[in-house]
This record gives C-alpha cells, structure tokens and sequence, in this order.
C-alpha cells in the first residue's frame, strides 16, 4: 500500500475495507451485540410481563376476528345460495307461466331478504 494511502483503504481500488489500522477485523459485529444486549438488559421482568400481557391480548384478538371471520363467511355463503335459488326460481319465468312461478318464487325471495340481514349483522358485530 503507498504511503499516500489512508488506513483501511486499498491501494488499487479506492474501496474501504474492513480492517483497522493493526490489521484486525471491525468490530461492527460486537458493537451491534452489545448495543442489542444493553437494549435487552432494559428489559426487566415488569417490562418482559407487560410485553407478555399485552402479546396475550393481541392473540385474543386475533381469535376474535378470525370467529367473527368465519361467521361472515358462512352468511355470505348463505347468501350466494340464496341468491342462487332466486335466480332458478326467476329463471322459470321463461318458460313457464307466471303464474306458476310467483308463489315458488316468494319463499326464495325472503331467503334472500334473511341471508342480507344475517350477513349485515354479522359484518357489524
């Protein structure tokens, strides 16, 4: 390395090594475990119960909003299947008489009115 050439640069390269002057690695690594270990050390048992507490109440949360996840699927499962026995029973209309179809069509039409309901509910719970 010439003379010119400041510690922990290269002479051929311009590009900073990771060497100090005495030729030891840097101490990058060590400084980042001990800054993680004094952040670690602020962490006293009240703090690590508080930590532990407030995980616990996260996880119930969780659970509630994946039941009530599971509920609003399940209405808007009712729902489409409502919906679908609708459309079947409207679908007659073209090839049958209407009045045929308008008593078969009310109870589907009030299934679909209940599967909103429901799925409205649940969302707002």
């Amino acid at each position: 390395m010439p003379a010119s050439a400041a510690v922990g640069e290269t002479a051929d390269s311009g590009a900073v090594s990771w060497r100090n002057g005495r030729g030891g690695r840097s101490s990058i690594g060590l400084s980042a475990a001990l800054i993680l270990t004094a952040m670690l050390a602020g962490c006293g048992p009240s703090k690590i119960e508080q930590l532990k507490a407030e995980n616990r109440e996260l996880h119930d949360k969780v659970d509630q909003l994946e039941t009530k996840l599971s509920d609003v699927q399940e209405k808007a499962t009712a729902l489409e299947t409502a919906s679908d026995n609708l459309k079947e029973q409207l679908g007659r209309f073209q090839s049958e008489d209407w009045r045929d179809v308008v008593p078969d069509a009310q109870d589907p039409g009030e299934e679909v009115d209940k599967a909103k309901d429901d799925l409205k509910q649940a969302v707002d719970e």
